[in-house]
C-alpha cells in the first residue's frame, strides 16, 4: 500500500516550515514494514482499534512524501466490523459483571472479551486469535447457554452487542 502526501503549493504569511503528520490506517493488520521516502520508518500498532499509526514528525511540506506499507503475506479480513464487535463484547462483559458480580466467564467468552490484549501479547498468533474470535462470535448464543446465563441476561447481552449472524 502506498500513500502520497503531495508537495505544498502556494504560500501565506506565517506558514509553518515543517508539519507533523500522523496517518492512522484503520482496520488493518500490523504492517511488516513501513518506509517513508525509501527510508525505514517506525510505526505503532493499536490492538484496541486494529489500527497502524505512522508518524511523520517535522516533515518538509515543500517535498512529496511517499509512505510505503508492506503487510505480511496472509490477507486477514478486518473490514467486516471486527473492531466494533470486539469493543461491544468487552463492554457488555464489563456491564454483565455489574449485573452479576459473581460471574466467571467460560473460556470462549473470556477469550472474546480480551481479544485486544491477546493480540497485543501474542501478535504472532494474530490470524489464529481472530479466527477463534469469529468462530466464538458465530456460536455466541450457544456460548451464553453454556455459560448458564438467565434468559433475560442472554437476551440483554445479545442486544447490547448488536448481535447478528
Amino acid at each position: 500500500q502506498t500513500i502520497t502526501i503531495g508537495a505544498r503549493k502556494g504560500y501565506y504569511a506565517g506558514m509553518p516550515a515543517h508539519y507533523n503528520y500522523k496517518i492512522r490506517l484503520v482496520c488493518t493488520q500490523p504492517p511488516k514494514e513501513v518506509s517513508i521516502n525509501g527510508k525505514k520508518a517506525d510505526f505503532v500498532y493499536d490492538y484496541n482499534t486494529l489500527s497502524a499509526i505512522i508518524s511523520l514528525p517535522d516533515a518538509d511540506p515543500t517535498v512529496e512524501n511517499i509512505i510505503c506499507i508492506e503487510y505480511p503475506e496472509e490477507n486477514i479480513k478486518l473490514s467486516n466490523g471486527i473492531e466494533g464487535m470486539a469493543r461491544r463484547v468487552a463492554n457488555a462483559m464489563t456491564k454483565m459483571k455489574l449485573r452479576d458480580a459473581g460471574i466467571n466467564f467460560i473460556d470462549g467468552l473470556g477469550q472474546m472479551g480480551s481479544i485486544s490484549q491477546a493480540l497485543e501479547y501474542a501478535p504472532e498468533r494474530f490470524e489464529e486469535l481472530l479466527k477463534e474470535f469469529y468462530d466464538n462470535y458465530e456460536k455466541l448464543p450457544q456460548l451464553l447457554e453454556k455459560q448458564q446465563m438467565k434468559d433475560k441476561d442472554k437476551e440483554w447481552f445479545l442486544q447490547e452487542i448488536l448481535f447478528h449472524k
